[in-house]
């Protein structure tokens, strides 16, 4: 895990004084050392941080990143888990040498022996990176299928600049201001969604499974080529699916997970999430069968959550303890200044604080690696919502009726601002993905798969995966996602519906993800499947010990709220938490409004 920072300047020189404090924005994602270099007549930036989950010594810095015909030079975040066998079938036969056996040497080395976006097509793992290629003088940017590293972007008249994280185009660029349309977004839709634009102005992400080119002296910025996670949609293996029975695919899931963790398993210690919920207890059962974790570690929500209030139960299962760390209202309070330090923006869900929390243990446990469960309620089909669809639909809704990548408003309005644009882009979508699906007949089945796969590269990528990333790399832990693998991801999108979600099943309790449950109830035994369990923390009284009132002036100026209302019905506490949440980003970030 690094950081990763790319300026051109267009017109003048670089400031370098700006770059380099904006590198050092970057140090807890690297902070074992960095390195920079200046291209281009002195208007390239080329800069990153280093977190050494390898072990690639400092020594080889001037190795592992340059080609061996110093055409090319790389910057790289995450981990390239194939690079071996890419280094094996296309490099050693050319005499290409190795001297680090690293990820890094191998991507930038390939650029000189094949197209970008033959490249770009072979590479399994979670990344983002750029190449710099000196002939062409252009940039190579990519970005992995599901998003899972991320890597924002900002253009103007005179700059170009990216980065893996926000701070960055604060430090370079002074004058940026808050984005208040997407803030108020914020107030109709679950989470905080910002899968294209952020919460400041001018800076978006580049889009997963997005390969682009930018040439250095047209100043032009294209696309090379897009993979999505709609290409692995497979209408026959589904429909060959249909065919089999349960026992057949979770005994096919058993393998994918096999697969995975030794894909995952790292050449170092590491922490595995062990929540004793669905997920991380799988991915976890399957980390300690390949490569035993240092140890497992879960969060305790006392009179929050109920699932590992006792985790004796799994502990005899696994046949070793599991670190319960106990959570109170201080605690998760303590963790809200480095948590909207790091996102530049309000937290997209209450889970960032649980992350923060997580990593800033297993630092202290001189721990690098952190594997979690993110992404197995979008793409099995886990989250309580799902139980409230109508299996008895005539016909395809023309509305996505997810809480978690539709429209969800609260009792708020704006001065001179109504939701049509942003009702307008969530119909766009939907409506997109139902394409990926519209070979299936039944408008309930093509439902429930557009959903989740709308889930999926919606709100997982906005909310889980920035709390993964962002938030470990807080304390400089590389955190793994179990469930988006390559493989995993196939897996899942292939599956009828009926193995993700099903209403019919007269257990309540397996209702949701019952093929994972059937690998669960395998391993574990029913007995321990519990209701779901949010763990999410106190994120409405924390955020209370933070603000002196909650008279949310900031929010009421800037925004121009002009009606909001609590009151006891169901949205009211989520109400009350967006409030804080806003307003305790502005103050945070005051100077930008």
């Amino acid at each position: 895990m690094c950081g990763i920072l790319v300026v051109h300047s267009k017109k003048n020189k670089l400031n370098l004084k700006r770059c380099n404090n904006a590198l050092k924005r970057l140090s807890l994602r690297g902070p074992d050392y960095d390195f920079s270099s200046i291209y281009f007549n002195d208007a390239l930036f080329f800069g990153q941080t280093v977190l050494s989950i390898t072990g690639t010594p400092k020594k080889h810095i001037d190795t592992y990143h340059h080609s061996v015909n110093n055409r090319y030079d790389i910057v790289l975040n995450g981990e390239i888990y194939n690079h071996t066998d890419l280094y094996q079938k296309h490099l050693k036969n050319r005499d290409i040498p190795s001297f680090t056996n690293c990820d890094t040497e191998t991507l930038v080395n390939l650029h000189q022996t094949l197209p970008p976006i033959d490249i770009f097509r072979s590479l399994k793992g979670m990344f983002a990176y750029v190449v710099y290629d000196n002939v062409s003088e252009s940039l190579i940017i990519g970005r992995d299928i599901i998003g899972e590293k991320i890597l924002y972007c900002y253009e103007d008249d005179n700059l170009l600049v990216i980065s893996s994280e926000i701070g960055p185009f604060l430090e370079l660029i002074p004058s940026i201001k808050i984005h208040k349309d997407l803030l108020k977004e914020y107030f109709f839709t679950r989470h905080l969604l910002a899968p294209v634009n952020t919460t400041f102005q001018g800076i978006h992400l580049i889009q997963p499974g997005h390969l682009m080119k930018y040439n250095l002296q047209s100043k032009v910025l294209d696309t090379l080529c897009q993979v999505k996670p709609s290409d692995l949609i497979d209408p026959d293996l589904i429909e060959n699916n249909k065919t089999k029975s349960s026992e057949d695919l979770v005994g096919e899931l058993e393998s994918v997970f096999i697969n995975t963790a030794e894909l995952l398993s790292p050449s170092i210690d590491y922490y595995s999430v062990f929540s004793g919920g669905i997920d991380s207890s799988l991915s976890s059962y399957f980390m300690e069968k390949i490569n035993p974790p240092k140890a497992f570690i879960s969060l305790q929500f006392p009179g929050k959550d109920e699932t590992n209030i006792d985790m004796k139960d799994f502990e005899k299962k696994m046949g070793r303890k599991i670190t319960t760390l106990r959570v109170d209202q201080d605690m998760f309070s303590k963790f809200f200044p480095e948590c909207y330090k790091a996102a530049c923006g309000p937290l997209s869900t209450h889970s960032f604080v649980s992350q923060a929390i997580m990593s800033h243990y297993v630092k202290n446990d001189n721990v690098k690696v952190l594997i979690g469960g993110d992404g197995a309620d979008e793409l099995f089909g886990g989250y309580e919502f799902y139980k409230t669809f109508d299996n008895n639909i005539k016909s395809y809704p023309e509305v996505n009726p997810s809480a978690y990548s539709g429209f969800m408003p609260l009792d708020v309005e704006f001065e001179n601002w109504n939701t049509e644009n942003l009702q307008n882009n969530i119909k766009d979508k939907w409506l997109e993905h139902s394409q990926y699906y519209s070979f299936e007949k039944d408008p309930y089945e093509q439902m429930l798969q557009t959903v989740l796969y709308s889930d999926t590269v919606i709100q997982l990528e906005s909310v889980g995966i920035r709390a993964a990333d962002t938030m470990s790399m807080v304390n400089s832990v590389e955190s793994r996602s179990f469930f988006l693998s390559y493989d995993m991801i196939k897996f899942a999108l292939n599956l009828p519906a009926k193995y993700k979600i099903d209403l019919t099943n007269n257990n309540p309790l397996m209702s949701t993800k019952p093929l994972l449950k059937g690998l669960y109830s395998k391993i574990f035994g029913e007995e321990l499947i519990f209701r779901k369990q949010g763990f999410s923390g106190y994120p409405n009284e924390a955020a209370e010990i933070q603000l002196t009132n909650k008279d949310f002036n900031l929010l009421k100026n800037l925004l121009g709220i002009s009606f909001y209302k609590e009151s006891s019905n169901n949205f009211s506490q989520a109400l009350e938490w967006k409030l804080m949440n806003v307003e305790l980003f502005l103050i945070k970030y005051l100077e930008f409004v």
